[in-house]
């Protein structure tokens, strides 16, 4: 009778034991190719592609630092403001944080995933499992026209940190990027410019013999 009377709490800390975790990354953004310009921040949660939505699906950005801080333009689903903590929910079609920045050389922050599940298998915790497949964290740098920096993401989506969540709780591994190199137009080349100049100098050497035989 006591062992049955001991299985509920037993139970319960069999469940505890799969209980509330976090992941925490530090992101580093170099901005030196585009420092003292004004552009924008833009943190976005997107939604999980079941449409339903999550239990306890949220990221959390803080330590934030480096440029300078402007006014925030659009917020959804957010809490708290930066250079302190902001808090993102997944529980909308909409969840992002867009504000005015002046970039510097580097900026900075740190990013928290809670989850109510570790990683673990589909067949003993289908009944629990958080319904947040491909729930994907973002952060893009985006110019005055509110387009993306251009950077080496491969995805064509111009993104500088990715971090998807997939329907157990447990994290893929975190995709960083950079901003992609200034593109340069090229110069023409010495021969060319000489090729040009004397083409120029002939055409006035021509000119300048074709008006001497018209006055001998």
């Amino acid at each position: 009778m006591k062992l049955l009377a001991a299985l509920p709490l037993l139970g319960a800390l069999a469940l505890l034991s799969f209980g509330q975790t976090a992941r925490a990354e530090h992101f580093d953004v170099d901005t030196s190719t585009i420092s003292g310009q004004t552009g924008s921040l833009d943190f976005l949660f997107n939604p999980n592609s079941d449409g339903t939505t999550p239990l306890d699906s949220r990221v959390t950005i803080s330590n934030f630092s480096g440029g300078t801080l402007g006014a925030v333009t659009s917020h959804f689903n957010t809490s708290g403001s930066l250079p302190g903590s902001v808090t993102i929910y997944n529980t909308g079609a909409n969840n992002e944080l867009v504000q005015l920045f002046t970039f510097g050389n580097t900026l900075g922050f740190d990013t928290s995933f809670p989850s109510l599940f570790v990683e673990t298998s589909e067949a003993a915790f289908a009944p629990f499992a958080l319904p947040d497949e491909s729930s994907t964290f973002e952060f893009s740098l985006l110019d005055t026209s509110q387009k993306p920096y251009a950077t080496t993401d491969p995805s064509g989506a111009n993104t500088l940190a990715d971090i998807a969540q997939d329907p157990y709780g447990s994290l893929s591994a975190s995709q960083t990027y950079r901003l992609a190199p200034a593109s340069v137009v090229p110069e023409p080349s010495s021969a060319l410019s000489l090729a040009v100049l004397s083409g120029f100098v002939l055409l006035l050497v021509g000119m300048a013999v074709r008006k001497q035989r018209k006055t001998a």
